[in-house]
């Protein structure tokens, strides 16, 4: 699970940054096509004022030619919109695989302490039993070792605990983000939650 949540991690970084180069592109582009435009509309009326007689037929020439951008404008910036929309759910996407990761790595990390603790208790008894065969003190300190450590893996496992249940309600959120987007795609007008 933890290199699969690093992987996706590393596909929605990389999906962000082509939704960002996209909207880079279309930005320029709109930049550019409004450059065209003021050169165009300040090549018709310079063309009107040289040619006096026909100024009257340049200016409803030019009319149409800039009536015509201002509506493929309009929808360029609702793309550009839905554009910035798709980018901000993949970044929050990315954020709660980031997330998830992160809660891995200290489960994994609580689960190895847990691990070398027990594994040390084992030690100690198999060490102390060896050395004191039949011995009833070594078996009483071995139990007092036992009981002196019997706190802090009561420690471990409640915090071990925590970060487990503090995993799942993360995993819950993704799911409950990943069904509203899921439901935002067929219903454009649905929120989503935060």
């Amino acid at each position: 699970m933890h290199r699969s949540f690093a992987g996706l991690k590393t596909h929605l970084d990389l999906r962000f940054l082509k939704a960002r180069r996209n909207c880079r592109l279309l930005w320029c582009t709109m930049c550019g096509s409004g450059i065209c435009l003021i050169a165009c509309a300040t090549g018709a009326a310079i063309a009107g004022l040289v040619i006096a007689t026909h100024a009257m037929a340049a200016l409803l020439a030019a009319a149409p030619a800039c009536a015509a951008p201002r509506v493929s404008c309009c929808s360029t910036l609702a793309w550009m919109k839905r554009l910035q929309q798709h980018m901000d759910r993949l970044d929050a996407a990315a954020r709660g695989a980031d997330v998830l990761n992160n809660d891995m790595d200290t489960i994994e990390r609580l689960v190895d302490r847990l691990h070398a603790t027990v594994k040390g208790d084992k030690i100690l008894v198999r060490l102390r039993l060896e050395r004191g065969r039949g011995q009833h003190h070594t078996i009483e300190e071995v139990v007092r070792q036992l009981r002196k450590n019997h706190p802090s893996l009561l420690c471990q496992l409640a915090d071990l605990e925590e970060h487990i249940c503090l995993y799942f309600a993360a995993v819950n959120r993704a799911r409950l983000f990943l069904v509203h987007h899921l439901n935002a795609q067929s219903d454009p007008n649905a929120e989503l939650p935060l």
